[in-house]
């Protein structure tokens, strides 16, 4: 297999928008009551949490997972939205929903936080593949 040939700046932007859309997901706008109360979280507490550590790591890990996404892409050939969005959907029915599942049966969570969760990876993951394709 020869080199393949990754956008960077792609996947930075790809990474970008999953921090705006998670913004938005567990934001005022959408499930934020929902996600804290099925995770027991009180919001007072919240307001005495330093999120910027949280954020620093999770955009570091979701620049390698979209550097892995557009590697798939790319060995796929996957030049259209709709392509890069297969692409994501088949990585995240194989890998993501599967282990955040097993993860959510362990820690004895309720099944709406994890399709709370497992959600928000889904409508990532896509715009995130269809970005990716398009964009190399």
């Amino acid at each position: 297999m020869g080199e393949l040939q990754i956008n960077s700046f792609a996947v930075i932007v790809a990474a970008i928008l999953n921090m705006v859309v998670g913004a938005i997901w567990y934001g005022p706008m959408l499930f934020a009551k929902q996600w804290m109360a099925v995770n027991n979280i009180n919001p007072e507490e919240m307001k005495n949490v330093n999120p910027m550590p949280m954020y620093a790591q999770s955009i570091v890990v979701t620049i390698v997972s979209y550097w892995v996404l557009a590697m798939a892409i790319t060995i796929t050939n996957a030049v259209t939205v709709s392509g890069g969005m297969s692409v994501a959907f088949w990585l995240w029915i194989g890998f993501i929903a599967p282990v955040q599942y097993t993860a959510n049966l362990f820690s004895s969570k309720k099944i709406l936080a994890f399709f709370l969760d497992t959600g928000y990876q889904l409508v990532t993951m896509l715009i995130a593949g269809g970005l990716l394709a398009v964009w190399r």
